[in-house]
C-alpha cells in the first residue's frame, strides 16, 4: 500500500475541497440533467401526447411522405433527410434547410397512409432538448457554457484524483463503514466516500470524456496556430467529411424507392437497423443518398453507407471497425459518456450513477459547511450562511426549475405560440426563485420549504399527465405505453423522495446541534440572517 505523510494529505485535502467546491454546483446540474437525459428519446414521447398513440408506419408510408414533400416544397430536393419511425423516433418526418430563412422545416407524418404537415412550426415541446442544454452549457448561453463545463470537468478530474489520494490508504476500511448513528455529519461523510470510491471509475470516465466533448474546437484551436500553420480547417474537413463533392448535372434521372436504397444498404452492412436517409440533389443524375443507422452488439454502432440515389451503387460506407482515427476516437468517446454502447439495462445504471453524482457534490457541499462553522458559538459567519444559501438554492433550483418546465410542457395548451420558449422561461423562473429564497431564508428555513417545492412539482407531473391526456400510470402500463409510465413513475419516486428530504430537515433542524447553519434553535440576537 502506498503510504503518504500528514502533511502530503492535509494538501490533497485541501486540493479535493476547493476543487469540488468550484466545480460542484455546476456538476450538481450537469449530472442531475444529464441523468434525465439518458431518457432523452422517451422524454419526446411523454412530452408531446401525439406521439404517444401513432398507428405503426410502413416504409410505403415514408415514401409517400418523401414522394409529397418534394413534389409541394421544390427547395426540398437540394438536401432531404427522411427520419424512420423506430425505438427512437416515435413517427418518420422529413427535414430540410432553407437558407432563405436559415433554419430548418420539419413535415411530419401523423397516421399512417396519410401525409399530414404541421407546417413550419417548432416542434410542440422543447422539454427533452431544454434539459439536454443543460447538461452541456449549464443553461448559459451555447458556447460560452460549452467552454465553461470543459473547464469544470479539468478540475472535477483534479478532486476525483486529490480524493482518490485521500482514502487510498485507508480505501478498504472506508468503504464499507457507515457508521449509523446520531451523529448525522459523520453519517453523510461515510455515504458521501462510499459513492465516490464505488463510482469512480464512472466518475473518471466523465470527467475525461466531458472534458475532451467539450474542448474539442478549443484544443483544435491550438493546434490548429501551433502545428498546422492555419491549415487545420482543410485537413479536418477532408478527414471528417463523408459525402463525395458533385455538382448539379442538370439531367433528371428518377430515384429508387426508400426500400431500394435500403436494401443496398442492408446488403452492403448485414444487420443494418435503418434510422434515416439522406438524400442530396433529389431528381438528378448527380443525386446521392446516404442510409444512416446502427448495428446492433457494436460498441460504435452508428453506420452509414452512401451510394447513388439512381441506381444504389454503393459509394463509401463507415462502419464499426473501419473507421477513420478520427471517427474512432469521437465515436468512443461519445459511447462512453452517453452510454451508447448498451440498451435499456444500461441507461438506467447510468441514470443512477448520474443521481448518485448528484448527490456527491450536494453532499460535499454541506460537509464543507458542517466542518468549518464554529462548534461552540451561536454565531456563524455570514459568508458561510451565504453558502448555504447558494448550496440549497442552486441544487433545489436546478431540480424546482426541471420540474416547472415539464409542468409547462404538458398544461400550457398546445395552441400557445412558441412553446418550447414558455417551457424554458418555466425552468428560468424556478431557479432563480429558488435562489433568491434560500438567500433570503436562514439556510435551514430554505431547505425544508424547498424540498416540499421540490416534491409537489415532482408528483404534480403525473397528476397533470393523467388530468391533461388521460395517461394515468394503470392505463399507460395496459396500454403498453412504457416510456409514459416510466417518466411518470419517476416523477412520482423522485416526488417521495424529496418528501423524505423535507422531513429529514425538518428533523435535524430541531434535534441536531444548535450551533450550525442547518440549525433554528437559535437566538435571534445572534442570527441575523
Amino acid at each position: 500500500m502506498i503510504a503518504f505523510g500528514a502533511r502530503t494529505l492535509r494538501t490533497y485535502k485541501q486540493v479535493h475541497t476547493w476543487a469540488g467546491l468550484l466545480a460542484g454546483f455546476a456538476l450538481f446540474i450537469a449530472f442531475y440533467a444529464g441523468a434525465i437525459t439518458m431518457f432523452y428519446d422517451e422524454l419526446h414521447q411523454w412530452a408531446d401526447p401525439t406521439l404517444r398513440h401513432v398507428g405503426r408506419q410502413s416504409l410505403a408510408d415514408a415514401q409517400q411522405l418523401l414522394d409529397d414533400v418534394v413534389t409541394r416544397y421544390p427547395k426540398s430536393r437540394s438536401n432531404l433527410t427522411v427520419l424512420l419511425q423506430g425505438p427512437e423516433t416515435a413517427r418518420s418526418y422529413a427535414y430540410w434547410f432553407e437558407s432563405i430563412d436559415g433554419r430548418f422545416s420539419y413535415r411530419n407524418l401523423s397516421v399512417p397512409g396519410a401525409a399530414s404537415y404541421d407546417g413550419e412550426a417548432e416542434a410542440r415541446s422543447g422539454f427533452p432538448d431544454l434539459v439536454y442544454r443543460l447538461h452541456y452549457t449549464l443553461g448559459l448561453p451555447t458556447m460560452f457554457g460549452l467552454y465553461l463545463m470543459g473547464l469544470i470537468c479539468v478540475i472535477y478530474a483534479l478532486a476525483l484524483v486529490s480524493g482518490l489520494i485521500i482514502h487510498l490508504p485507508n480505501l478498504l476500511s472506508d468503504l464499507f463503514a457507515l457508521r449509523i448513528g446520531k451523529n448525522l455529519k459523520q453519517l453523510w461523510q461515510d455515504v458521501h466516500n462510499v459513492i465516490g470510491v464505488l463510482s469512480l471509475p464512472f466518475h473518471l470516465m466523465y470527467a475525461y470524456t466531458g472534458a475532451l466533448l467539450c474542448t474539442t474546437f478549443v484544443i483544435l484551436s491550438v493546434f490548429n496556430s501551433l502545428v498546422f500553420d492555419g491549415k487545420a480547417g482543410t485537413a479536418m474537413q477532408r478527414v471528417t467529411a463523408f459525402s463525395i463533392p458533385r455538382s448539379l448535372s442538370g439531367q433528371p434521372a428518377a430515384m429508387l424507392p426508400l426500400s431500394a436504397l435500403i436494401d443496398s444498404a442492408v446488403a452492403a452492412v448485414p444487420a443494418l437497423q435503418p434510422m434515416q436517409v439522406r438524400i442530396e440533389r433529389y431528381g438528378d443524375s448527380s443525386a446521392m443518398a446516404m442510409v444512416q443507422g446502427k448495428l446492433p452488439g457494436a460498441f460504435m454502432r452508428d453506420v452509414m453507407v452512401l451510394m447513388d440515389a439512381d441506381s444504389g451503387r454503393i459509394l463509401k460506407q463507415r462502419k464499426p471497425g473501419e473507421r477513420e482515427p478520427y471517427w474512432s476516437a469521437q465515436g468512443g468517446l461519445t459511447a462512453f459518456h452517453y452510454g451508447q454502447y448498451g440498451g435499456p439495462v444500461l441507461k438506467f445504471v447510468y441514470c443512477m450513477l448520474g443521481l448518485a453524482g448528484s448527490f456527491l457534490f450536494y453532499s460535499g457541499n454541506l460537509l464543507w459547511l458542517e466542518s468549518r462553522r464554529k462548534r461552540r458559538e451561536p454565531g456563524q459567519a455570514r459568508h458561510h450562511r451565504v453558502f448555504a444559501g447558494f448550496a440549497v438554492g442552486v441544487p433545489l433550483g436546478c431540480v424546482l426549475g426541471i420540474g416547472l418546465a415539464g409542468v409547462a410542457t404538458l398544461a400550457l395548451p398546445e395552441s400557445l405560440a412558441h412553446h418550447a420558449l414558455w417551457e424554458s422561461r418555466a425552468y428560468y423562473a424556478g431557479f432563480f426563485a429558488a435562489l433568491l429564497w434560500a438567500l433570503a431564508r436562514p439556510p435551514i428555513r430554505a431547505a425544508i420549504e424547498l424540498s416540499w417545492a421540490c416534491a409537489l412539482v415532482m408528483i404534480a407531473l403525473p397528476l397533470i399527465d393523467a388530468v391533461v391526456t388521460g395517461d394515468h400510470l394503470l392505463r399507460s402500463a395496459l396500454q403498453g405505453l412504457w416510456p409514459v409510465f416510466g417518466v411518470d413513475l419517476i416523477a412520482l419516486l423522485i416526488g417521495l423522495a424529496f418528501i423524505a428530504m423535507a422531513r429529514a430537515a425538518s428533523r435535524r433542524a430541531a434535534l441536531g446541534d444548535p450551533n450550525s447553519v442547518w440549525s433554528t434553535r437559535k437566538k435571534p440576537s445572534l442570527d441575523p440572517l
